[in-house]
């Protein structure tokens, strides 16, 4: 089988007939542009072929920073593009805002204890005194405004505290005494069973919002009664 040689002339039809295919197609069709292109264009295939590959080159580039700049655009928190979304600084969370303290009253630790006369104790007729110890609270004399942790002492006797909130603490007279003192000393106490009470009141004679309150049963006896050891 022999091989036909196609010879010079045909060879350089055959490339003018390739050169003008390849720049109809980068013209855009085969009508008049393409004919003018072949016209006007007549380049080597290399170079056409470096063309060509820069071009793709340039889309695939225009491609990706397209995709990248729709990924940054859906990331940025609103769904918008990171241009118009706004960098909003978390709020600091305000201190809550506590009520002020109630005037007067307490906390719940004040309290008053009588140390004597003892439970249930043998005393003489007559003149008892009844001493107290006070914790958590400061003793003033009656009268002015109501503090918290301030006030004085109500002692009663033979009577129960009165413990209404917002009412006065007092009982009838001769029933109750009001001291800024610990300790108060009754007298005209007949032979027989006492009671004697204490309890801390604001300034205004009104029980603490936690009333503390103390008491005890003694036994009065007369002087007489009482034997020589």
């Amino acid at each position: 089988m022999s091989i036909r040689d196609p010879g010079p002339g045909r060879v350089a039809r055959q490339r003018d007939q390739v050169h003008a295919a390849v720049v109809v197609f980068i013209a855009g069709g085969d009508g008049e542009a393409g004919r003018r292109g072949v016209e006007t264009v007549k380049r080597p295939t290399g170079i056409l072929t470096c063309m060509k590959t820069r071009c793709i080159l340039a889309g695939v580039a225009l491609i990706c920073a397209m995709l990248i700049a729709g990924c940054v655009g859906i990331s940025q928190p609103g769904g918008g593009t990171g241009s118009d979304t706004q960098t909003i600084a978390p709020r600091a969370s305000a201190a809550p805002t506590l009520p002020a303290p109630a005037p007067g009253g307490n906390v719940g630790s004040s309290a008053v204890l009588i140390v004597d006369p003892p439970f249930d104790g043998g005393v003489s007729s007559g003149t008892v005194t009844v001493s107290v110890e006070v914790t958590g609270f400061v003793l003033i004399p009656s009268g002015g405004p109501n503090r918290q942790g301030t006030g004085h002492l109500v002692y009663y006797r033979d009577v129960p505290p009165k413990i209404v909130h917002g009412e006065t603490a007092l009982t009838a007279p001769g029933t109750c005494a009001v001291s800024s003192e610990t300790a108060y000393t009754w007298n005209g106490i007949a032979p027989g069973t006492h009671t004697f009470s204490v309890q801390l009141v604001n300034a205004d004679d009104t029980p603490l919002d936690s009333p503390a309150i103390d008491a005890v049963d003694v036994t009065a006896v007369s002087s007489g009664m009482i034997s020589a050891p």
